[in-house]
């Protein structure tokens, strides 16, 4: 699995960002991770995993309309977690776990459920050649979400770099197993749960996003 790139704290914040995400209850760390994803699965028989939630637009959406099932987000910004854990509390969300650890880290411990729903949106696309090994969504991290998600369950890729659309497309149509349920060029407000600060960026810009929507049909052995 891919190395995390890019700095995870802000300069000015690092301890701050350290003592609030410490104290929160719903905030994951490699002490407590494996404790609470099992109390989790206790409490709710849905549970959805968005890997790279940013600001959280998404994930704190889906969770406060959908109290009766759960949601797990990893995004390795701190900053990001500040952020969420925030949102959180103001909300008084119960339904939803948050973590900056990476994913091939967290992976060791969300592979005890099995996901409805995972979200993968805008993922940094690395648009440089000699950085592409650097992308999240390659062939190993295929074969891990293959392991995570429930028989037909769905993952959401979302994307404004069409290059990188073309290559989730590839990974993810590889072995059949996935089966491509519906895909769009966002130009309207078609979205199927909240945009994202990024998403609405981009359609000012007139770069409009692709949305994949895959559905997992493993195949009868």
């Amino acid at each position: 699995m891919k190395n995390f790139y890019g700095r995870r704290f802000s300069r000015n914040h690092k301890n701050k960002i350290l003592d609030l995400n410490s104290a929160c209850k719903y905030f994951l760390s490699e002490d407590n991770i494996k404790e609470k994803i099992l109390e989790f699965r206790k409490i709710y028989t849905s549970v959805n995993l968005e890997i790279g939630f940013g600001n959280g637009d998404n994930i704190i959406n889906l969770a406060a309309n959908n109290p009766n099932a759960g949601f797990i987000g990893c995004d390795p910004f701190w900053s990001g977690n500040v952020i969420v854990s925030k949102k959180i509390s103001l909300m008084s969300l119960n339904n939803i776990l948050i973590s900056n650890l990476e994913f091939s880290k967290c992976f060791e411990y969300l592979n005890s459920l099995k996901y409805e729903n995972i979200f993968i949106l805008f993922p940094d696309p690395w648009p440089k050649r000699k950085h592409a090994k650097r992308r999240l969504v390659n062939s190993e991290f295929y074969k891990m979400i293959k392991i995570i998600i429930q028989n037909e369950g769905k993952v959401f890729l979302k994307s404004d770099y069409t290059d990188y659309i073309s290559d989730m497309v590839s990974i993810f149509l590889s072995d059949g197993e996935f089966l491509m349920a519906r895909t769009f060029l966002e130009k309207q407000n078609i979205f199927p749960f909240k945009n994202t600060k990024y998403a609405i960026k981009s359609v000012e810009n007139f770069n409009f996003p692709h949305l994949i929507v895959f559905k997992y049909i493993p195949k009868k052995i």
